[in-house]
């Protein structure tokens, strides 16, 4: 992005469709989504059946944003 400083915001966004380069933002939406999901399905004792409950609750409001 430093390199772009100057220039429009259309070269950074024309770089990014060339070489799929997803933003920030949708990556780390997804590497949470990836967690939870994989938290939900492994709840093997209370404790972590307890948490399961607000990892659930997370990604339906992941849904929701999307």
């Amino acid at each position: 992005m430093k390199l772009f400083k100057t220039s429009s915001n259309d070269i950074i966004q024309e770089c990014r469709a060339m070489f799929v380069v997803k933003p920030v933002s949708d990556l780390i939406l997804n590497r949470r989504h990836n967690f939870l999901t994989k938290f939900v399905n492994n709840c093997d004792n209370v404790v972590r059946g307890a948490i399961s409950i607000m990892a659930k609750r997370e990604l339906d409001c992941l849904s929701d944003f999307n």
